[in-house]
């Protein structure tokens, strides 16, 4: 019997697998909006409530705020471990939207100079961390 392939999972597990890395390994290469700082996620996220985004109608079509692709990044991030990880018990699942959103801006108000992507590692330890401790 032939299974069908799939390209998202297999992306999503090799974004997975290069965001672990960044755990190990200092000099990883990140793509997408992970690697800006997070004083950029703070600034994009000013004005807009956690797990939203603004909008905006102009002549030229429909724009969202920056934000947005922080968020879309972020969700992505924790979507690719979670593709990595066949274990539930490692996988991060009681998390929403405002939630993470929330935590990173707190994270990088803390930390904003760092990039995004280490925010993102941090929030997937923490996550593990206390699911295992409620597992207990």
């Amino acid at each position: 019997m032939m299974k069908r392939f799939d390209m998202r999972v297999s992306l999503a597990v090799c974004f997975a697998v290069m965001a672990l890395g960044a755990v190990a390994q200092a000099d990883t290469y990140v793509i997408g909006s992970g690697e800006l700082s997070c004083g950029r996620l703070i600034f994009a996220a000013s004005g807009v409530d956690p797990g939203k985004y603004r909008t905006m109608n102009t002549a030229d079509g429909l724009f969202v705020n920056e934000h947005v692709q922080y968020q879309e990044w972020l969700m992505g991030f924790v979507t690719g471990f979670n593709s990595a990880h066949a274990d539930l018990a490692q996988q991060i699942e009681t998390i929403d939207l405002a939630g993470m959103d929330l935590w990173m801006r707190d994270w990088c108000n803390k930390h904003p100079t760092q990039p995004i992507f280490e925010g993102a590692i941090a929030f997937i330890d923490e996550m593990r961390t206390n699911a295992a401790a409620a597992r207990r």
